[in-house]
């Protein structure tokens, strides 16, 4: 009795490890496998970041410059 058991609670084990590996392979396998709308899409929204960024540089550059030719101007004129 006890040596059965312990032929099956190996072979359980055995099964379960077996069942972990495949499981694991097809996790690793879904991780790599991408779709193109998904590269895409992830492509998309680093764009839109990019261009929201570049644009608030234009606006502090520009900004800048009307804060310059103000200060500017205030001193040439004496105002």
């Amino acid at each position: 009795m006890v040596i059965r058991k312990s032929t099956e609670q190996r072979a359980f084990e055995k099964s379960r490890k077996d069942i972990l590996k495949l499981s694991e392979k097809d996790v690793g396998q879904e991780e790599e496998q991408r779709y193109a709308w998904e590269i895409e899409l992830e492509e998309y929204r680093n764009r839109k970041r990019l261009d929201r960024f570049l644009m608030l540089g234009a606006s502090c550059g520009i900004l800048s410059l009307l804060i310059s030719l103000y200060v500017l101007y205030g001193h040439v004129y004496g105002m």
